[in-house]
């Protein structure tokens, strides 16, 4: 492995990856500038500055003007080791994207330590939000500004289709390694829906489509559920990334706002669809919704334990909406590994629980913002197990392993 080669492609992600401070900094000014009730909001989250004007400005913008320069200036020092425009092995592909989720969370906690957290919580902090694994080591949330909350949720929005995918549009020039970053990113079981001939062109509209259903749900949690436009942006950004990342120390809950959790139940649901797939149903293949296994499996998986926790959290007779929003909530919410709480499920029954393991077990779907083993993992191992249980009753039986119509290569 061309060790300096791997890292001059790192060094241009972080040049690219540079500009994204700017946002959460603009914010940081404002709320500093003019201090006082600006830098909260409705729900009452976030730090109140009390200091104001330019001094105030600068304490809000500093820790992301800092993290900026110090990411692009880290970049360019990379990127000097990138040099010709031969191919990339195999082995770099896979190093690339190693080294850039490292770099990227380790420049990403800039913000978090200069905020006051220390090296190893700023660096934690940065690393669930870029892999939207949703893990925090937060306690205090009204120690915090309302740009450091904006910063977290644009972590998980970054990672959620994977940093990988950002260079692979704006850094064409890498030729056939910008394909092989791809595939070395993506999760996929088997091979799946091809949107377009052309890597670039692919990722470019997967972003389309990932930044449609955010401004989407933004506008709807906003809109319609009322939630103040801050909150509802932060859960717009790590809904459809499945990050779970929330402004509120009760998470979702902690609104008790029925409205907002009927409206990210199927916002959460669909960032556990593979986007390519949803990139063909509403492009023009509008039946492959239905076709898909893997897309079948993963939905029934999720509303069958819907219903049997509703069912559990109902004493006596039929689940009224009480017990089926939190039934829904939760399982579309483990399901996909967003995380979100509507409710202290801990505190359910132990059969409820057992189904919210279940579920979280199945996880979404391959080539999607959830985590976990993916659905169309356990679907293929389920077609296995039963292939092999039918091959003891008939060992001459020819019993090919077949997924969306085609064989599964023993492999």
């Amino acid at each position: 492995m061309r060790l300096a080669r791997v890292l001059g492609v790192v060094g241009r992600l972080l040049r690219m990856f540079s500009p994204g401070f700017a946002v959460p900094l603009l914010l940081g000014t404002y709320d500093g500038f003019y201090g006082g009730e600006t830098a909260g909001n409705a729900a009452g989250v976030g730090r109140t500055l009390t200091a104001s004007g330019w001094n105030g400005a600068w304490d809000g913008g500093f820790p992301f003007l800092a993290g900026g320069i110090i990411t692009w200036v880290a970049g360019f020092i990379l990127s000097r080791g990138l040099k010709g425009d031969e191919g990339f092995r195999r082995s770099e592909a896979f190093g690339i994207v190693g080294f850039s989720w490292l770099f990227v969370a380790l420049f990403g906690a800039i913000p978090y330590l200069l905020e006051g957290l220390s090296t190893v919580d700023a660096w934690f902090e940065s690393m669930s939000g870029f892999t939207t694994t949703g893990a925090t080591i937060l306690t205090n949330f009204e120690s915090h500004t309302r740009a450091f909350f904006l910063w977290r949720g644009m972590s998980q929005w970054i990672g959620g289709l994977g940093v990988i995918a950002l260079f692979v549009v704006v850094l064409p020039q890498l030729r056939i390694g910008g394909r092989q970053l791809f595939f070395a990113e993506a999760s996929s079981g088997v091979p799946g829906e091809v949107i377009s001939p052309k890597i670039q062109e692919s990722a470019r509209r997967l972003w389309i489509l990932y930044g449609f259903l955010t401004v989407l749900v933004i506008t709807l949690l906003h809109v319609v559920a009322k939630l103040p436009l801050f909150d509802a942006l932060c859960h717009g950004l790590t809904t459809v990334s499945a990050g779970g990342f929330s402004p509120h120390p009760g998470s979702v809950g902690g609104y008790a706002n029925p409205t907002a959790e009927w409206i990210l139940i199927p916002f959460m649901l669909i960032a556990g669809i593979s986007f390519p797939l949803l990139w063909v149903v509403f492009s023009r293949k509008p039946l492959e919704f239905f076709r898909d296994g893997e897309l079948r499996f993963y939905l029934i998986s999720a509303g069958i334990g819907a219903a049997g926790i509703a069912w559990i959290l109902t004493s006596k007779g039929i689940p009224g909406e009480a017990e089926i929003r939190p039934a829904l909530f939760q399982a579309a919410s483990l399901s996909t590994g967003t995380g979100y709480a509507s409710a202290d499920y801990v505190h359910w029954a132990s059969g409820a629980k057992v189904l919210l393991i279940a579920v979280m077990l199945v996880g979404g779907c391959a080539g999607s913002a959830a985590g976990g083993a993916k659905a169309v993992r356990n679907l293929l191992t389920l077609k296995f197990l039963r292939r092999e249980i039918t091959r003891a009753l008939h060992p001459r039986a020819v019993l090919p392993l077949t997924h969306k119509g085609q064989p599964v290569p023993e492999e």
